[in-house]
């Protein structure tokens, strides 16, 4: 764990340049003695000590959290989801593999130096990701050619910890490329590897949505709720404009408050510069949706916290801590600085931390919820 100087503060205010590189979060340290030591996603977590649990991670959810990140290998992205305006605080964790780095070896077990704990390799509940990942790393496989990105979405509640189930989101046509017919095939042959074969009448729902979506809109990722009783999936439409989106869920015949959306989601909508429309589909089109919308500058960012309190959908003390995210900090650790820097072919001297995106959730009765992304990176 980096430890800071009592007189210094841990993260010092982003202000201009956005200059921040991703890099393979990948770490073996060697001893004096020769020894390695495995670091796992734990470690990761751990750089941000008090900035992260306690203020981002509730206190009541460091220990689960911790238990659940020793389990994991460190991959090439990480983030928390920060649930807003609820009685009790709650985070939940994410994983990011590529397709350019070693996480879907990793995650399969076929890494010769980082997998999951041996207990949660050779658990029932990870056999699907296992499946996922070694089609994903054959080359015989859709998905070998067409998947770049997987995130893992574990949900961090008493009743879920236990079986450390994840969420599984992929990308199957990341630059809108493929037709249609293509992208179901990606899809199918994904949900047969995660144990949920896609029926007919998922298929077609899926083909209904993608069919009608307004030019350039495409599907950006899928989501498989692994951990939850669900039969649907979830698509994450990209490039769907404000302006086009209420238009789109009346031709779909969405069979949710569309008013509700329009009058109290869409107003957000319009200020981002980027949106990406959520929707869960099985035997049927779901009657809740998310958006999840992206901000460029920390200024857009208080004004849309301002928004979102006025709302009471965020608390001013949510809101500090957001704001009180974004910034960097030095490494203070000589061997985890040395290794990071050989991964990346140049100098790492910071570790960095953004607010990735917000999400607003609604569902059929009309309630609204929402929740903040955080990212972590190396520069």
């Amino acid at each position: 764990m980096v430890s800071l100087s009592n007189h210094e503060n841990p993260f010092d205010r982003l202000r201009a340049n956005g200059h921040v590189h991703n890099v393979h979060l990948y770490i073996l340290m060697t001893t004096e003695s020769g020894r390695c030591m495995r670091f796992s996603f734990r470690s990761l977590l751990d750089q941000f000590g008090d900035h992260l649990y306690g203020a981002i991670i509730p206190n009541t959810s460091v220990a689960d959290v911790r238990a659940l990140a020793a389990l994991l290998p460190p991959l090439s992205g990480a983030g928390v989801e920060y649930h807003l305006g609820t009685p009790t605080s709650r985070a939940d964790v994410l994983l990011r593999a590529t397709n350019a780095d070693s996480g879907r070896e990793a995650l399969a077990g076929r890494h010769h130096e980082f997998a999951p704990a041996p207990e949660l390799l050779h658990s029932n509940d990870w056999r699907p990701i296992v499946r996922f990942c070694e089609a994903w790393g054959n080359p015989a496989s859709r998905l070998y050619h067409q998947v770049e990105n997987v995130w893992l979405e574990f949900d961090i509640l008493p009743q879920l910890i236990s079986g450390r189930v994840p969420s599984l989101f992929f990308d199957p046509d990341r630059h809108n490329r493929e037709q249609d017919a293509e992208k179901l095939a990606i899809v199918a042959t994904a949900l047969t590897e995660l144990g949920q074969p896609v029926s007919e009448r998922m298929s077609n729902f899926i083909s209904r949505c993608l069919r009608i979506a307004p030019e350039p809109a495409g599907l950006y990722y899928l989501g498989v709720m692994l951990a939850r009783r669900t039969d649907a999936v979830r698509l994450c439409l990209n490039a769907i404009a404000p302006e086009d989106l209420v238009s789109y869920l009346r031709r779909l015949e969405w069979p949710g408050p569309t008013e509700i959306v329009e009058r109290v989601l869409l107003p957000y909508a319009c200020q981002t510069t980027r949106m990406i429309l959520d929707l869960d589909v099985g035997s049927t089109i779901h009657p809740n949706l998310g958006l999840e919308l992206f901000f460029e500058t920390l200024s857009d960012w208080e004004q849309v916290l301002s928004r979102l309190i006025s709302e009471g959908l965020c608390t001013p003390d949510e809101s500090q801590k957001i704001m009180n995210w974004p910034g960097e900090s030095r490494f203070t650790d000589p061997c985890l600085q040395h290794y990071l820097s050989g991964v990346v072919g140049k100098s790492v001297h910071r570790l960095i931390g953004r607010i990735n995106h917000l999400k607003l959730s609604c569902n059929s009765s009309g309630e609204i919820t929402a929740k903040i992304y955080f990212y972590c990176a190396y520069s």
